[in-house]
């Protein structure tokens, strides 16, 4: 294929996601890929977002996995102007090579949070439930973390260690460093 037909395939998205990871864009996104699926060549999927729900954001990096892994969908992702939080659990879901930006795209990469107040009442026993459970959360959140750390650095000048280390601390990235990184294939 030639260049300049990839570049005008990617400036056309077969679908568009903006605002907020959540559930109104996991319905829109499950709805658009549904429509366009049987199309031929690669699909593209665009994204703007400033991030929102995590696990949300897990489940659309899930049904791309699915949909290249078992229905071999070749997929693009093209990053626009921000992709923060839960948008680059999307973005980790194709391969590097498949990951294009913007060139004014700001990326932020950072660790899975948590809130809340947890309390105990009562028995020592249940206390103790109570608090084996929030751990038992806690640590899945890091596993998770760890997996779709691992998935967005594959073929990447950026190592597990150092990923988690900056992820601890918010890391803004701007398309260029994304780029010098190998964290995306090309800049629009």
């Amino acid at each position: 294929m030639e260049q300049q037909h990839d570049i005008d395939r990617l400036l056309h998205p077969h679908v568009r996601l903006y605002g907020p990871v959540d559930e109104a864009m996991l319905g829109d996104f499950l709805k658009r890929l549904d429509e366009v699926m049987d199309e031929d060549g690669p699909l593209v999927v665009e994204l703007m977002t400033s991030g929102g729900d995590a696990d949300i954001g897990r489940r659309i990096a899930q049904q791309v996995r699915l949909c290249r892994e078992h229905l071999h969908k070749e997929m693009h992702f093209v990053g626009m102007t921000t992709v923060y939080s839960a948008g680059i659990t999307i973005m980790a879901a194709f391969p590097r090579c498949c990951r294009y930006l913007a060139r004014d795209t700001a990326l932020l990469i950072h660790g899975r949070r948590t809130s809340g107040d947890t309390s105990v009442d009562g028995p020592l026993p249940a206390a103790l439930q109570v608090a084996r459970s929030k751990v038992a959360e806690l640590e899945k959140g890091l596993q998770l973390e760890m997996q779709g750390f691992a998935e967005l650095v594959k073929d990447t000048d950026v190592s597990e260690d150092e990923i988690r280390e900056r992820a601890e601390t918010n890391w803004y990235l701007t398309a260029d460093e994304a780029l010098e990184r190998r964290l995306v294939a090309s800049l629009l």
